[in-house]
Parts: structure tokens; sequence; C-alpha cells
């Protein structure tokens, strides 16, 4: 293990342990949650920038519209209190396979064809 995947261990088990950081990844799981009761959700470690980060995955065209929940409180409590939690909601993979598909096959049914 190099000195920077040590130091990255070292720092990620301080923000985890941290009770306020748990209890914003709470709040923002609950929040998003009680209107999208089918999300999932997965703490992750991130780089760039450097946080824990909440990911909701959840079926929803916009996907704004969850992050939009939490994205006041979220900046809040980076900018006032300087805590680096993150949120990011994403779509299952399977409907962005199914969208990409759906969309090739639009594209492709669009050309002329040629003899």
């Amino acid at each position: 293990m190099t000195t920077f995947e040590s130091y990255l261990d070292t720092y990620f088990e301080s923000v985890l342990s941290n009770p306020r950081v748990v209890a914003a990844l709470a709040e923002f799981r609950q929040r998003i949650a009680e209107r999208y009761p089918e999300a999932t959700f997965a703490v992750k470690r991130g780089v760039e920038p450097l946080g824990v980060y909440l990911v909701a995955t959840i079926d929803i065209e916009d996907t704004f519209e969850a992050f939009d929940l939490v994205a006041d409180r979220m900046v809040d409590l980076q900018v006032e209190e300087g805590m680096p939690v993150y949120v990011t909601v994403v779509r299952p993979q399977t409907r962005v396979l199914e969208d990409l598909r759906r969309r090739e096959a639009e594209r492709v049914g669009a050309l002329p064809r040629t003899t």
C-alpha cells in the first residue's frame, strides 16, 4: 500500500466515524427515501472532490428531481460546516442500457436504406 493510499484509508475512516457525517448521510437518505421508497443507497469514497458520497439509485427519468431534495442542505453542510459529504443520484444501469439501445434503434431506423 502506498503512502497516499494509506492516507486515504485513514482520512475516510476518520470522516465515516464522525457522528455529524453519519447523521448527514442518514438525513439525505431519509429525505430521498420519503419521496422515492424504491431508492437504493450506497456510501462510497470519492477523491474529486475528496469526500464521502451517498449514491442513490432510482429508476426515474429526471435524477435532478431527487437531487433537489438534498442539494441546498448538502451545500450548507459543505460550506458552513466544512463537511465533505456529497450526494449523487443515478439511474439503474439496466435502465440506462435500455434507453441507449432504444435510441440506437431509433437512430438506425431513421437512416435511409442503401441498396
